[in-house]
């Protein structure tokens, strides 16, 4: 939209490089090549102009301490961040980055409120849904690994592993999820790391997890036994871009 050219007009003269962008209300965040993120707040001027006020710059990721870990040229240099997303609530944001790492910092104290270590390589994408009252935090990372976590309880409640045969030896880029239009329903009882698995059993069958990966092929997982429900190849490249609409998936490469 003519809105985000010019919110690229305003940044691109820094050295830093954006890598990820997302909106919710009233609020932008772009996430960095530096492991920063840095927050807006969008106005409209009279005559229409994208009016962009700058709330924070907090870095929230950093480089490896290691020097010996040669898997990835930048992990010692930087900590880029692959994406970002708003808590349904748009009072948090979670972030992954090629550290290895999730986090979720609380954009009125600009703390970071949780950390989770569950990749063994670059976590590569996120999604925050709501299903009967969790609050899941999905993920994907270049292990082939998709991790659901429940942010109140802070209770991982999958790890779903790719098998080697679905697509080789490329990784997984882009995930969403496929959820019924009601299931943003809060429940009326009270969370517990005890009885979180049990209300995860019953939302896991409401919801399908997608994947794109970096050799264009479109994966969508079973939450109830971990399996793989649809494998095919939609792209002749990389998958740079996934949305769920309603029930449809929409890609780009």
């Amino acid at each position: 939209s003519c809105g985000f050219f010019a919110v690229f007009g305003v940044v691109f003269h820094k050295k830093e490089t954006e890598t990820c962008i997302r909106t919710a209300g009233d609020r932008l965040c772009f996430g960095m090549v530096t492991g920063d993120i840095e927050l807006f707040g969008i106005a409209h001027s009279d005559q229409q102009e994208l009016l962009l006020t700058k709330l924070f710059d907090l870095k929230v990721h950093y480089p490896a301490e290691s020097e010996t870990d040669l898997r990835f040229g930048s992990l010692n240099i930087k900590a880029e961040i692959w994406s970002l997303v708003f808590s349904p609530c748009s009072t948090k944001i979670a972030t992954c980055s090629e550290d290895q790492t999730v986090k979720i910092t609380s954009l009125e104290t600009q703390k970071t409120v949780s950390t989770f270590q569950d990749h063994t390589l670059a976590v590569t994408c996120l999604s925050w849904v709501l299903c009967s009252g969790l609050s899941l935090l999905i993920s994907c990372s270049d292990d082939n690994a998709v991790v659901i976590r429940e942010t109140t309880t802070s209770v991982k409640l999958r790890t779903l592993p790719l098998p080697l045969e679905v697509i080789g030896f490329c990784t997984l880029t882009y995930l969403g999820v496929l959820t019924p239009p009601t299931e943003s329903a809060a429940t009326s009882i009270p969370l517990t790391k005890g009885n979180v698995t049990e209300i995860f059993e019953e939302c896991s069958k409401k919801i399908t997890v997608v994947c794109g990966s970096e050799n264009g092929y479109l994966i969508l997982r079973d939450m109830v036994e971990g399996g793989v429900l649809y494998n095919e190849r939609v792209h002749q490249g990389s998958i740079e871009g996934l949305a769920c609409l309603g029930d449809r998936v929409v890609t780009c490469s």
